[in-house]
C-alpha cells in the first residue's frame, strides 16, 4: 500500500438559493459571480474565456468545480453529499482584470467557500496501488525491428 494525498470535504452547506451575486472581497475573488442550478441541460468545457476576464462552467456536478479549484481528481475527493452531485450547476464569474489559470483557481476556491460553505481538509491516506515490476524470468518485451515499408 502507498500513502496518497486525499482531499476531504469537511462541511458543505446543502441550502442552495437559485442565484447569488457578490462583489469583490478582500481575498482573491471574482468581482461578480453567479452560481445557479442548471435548468437548460447541455454543458460545455469549464474554464477561462478568451481574454482571461471571464470564467464560465455550464451544467457541472458539484465535484467538477472542486476538482478545477483544487487541481485534484474524483478519487481524491470525499464528503460531497450525493444529492448535490446529481444536479448540474452553472457558474459565471468575471473580473475587471485579466486572470491567469492559477488566479482563477484561487478565486474559484473563494467562491466555493463563500457560496457553498465548503471547507477543505487535506490528509494522507493509505490507498491501494499497482506496481509494474519485472518478473523472475526477466522482461519479455523486445525492441521491434525497423521496418522499411
Amino acid at each position: 500500500m502507498n500513502t496518497g494525498s486525499r482531499l476531504v470535504l469537511s462541511a458543505l452547506a446543502a441550502a442552495f438559493a437559485p442565484t447569488w451575486q457578490i462583489a469583490s472581497q478582500t481575498r482573491e475573488a471574482f468581482d461578480v459571480a453567479s452560481v445557479k442550478l442548471n435548468t437548460t441541460g447541455g454543458g460545455g468545457y469549464p474554464g477561462l474565456a478568451p481574454g482571461g476576464k471571464r470564467f464560465t462552467a455550464t451544467n457541472l456536478p458539484l465535484t467538477a468545480p472542486i476538482m478545477l479549484a483544487y487541481d485534484t481528481t474524483p478519487r481524491e475527493i470525499s464528503g460531497v453529499p450525493g444529492e448535490l452531485d446529481k444536479q448540474g450547476y452553472d457558474i459565471e464569474a468575471s473580473c475587471d482584470r485579466q486572470m491567469t489559470k492559477e488566479q482563477a483557481s484561487r478565486m474559484l476556491q473563494t467562491l466555493l467557500a463563500d457560496r457553498l460553505k465548503l471547507t477543505v481538509h487535506r490528509e494522507a491516506r493509505n490507498q491501494p496501488i499497482y506496481a509494474l515490476v519485472i518478473g523472475k524470468a526477466g522482461p519479455k518485451l523486445h525492441e521491434s525491428a525497423a521496418d522499411d515499408t
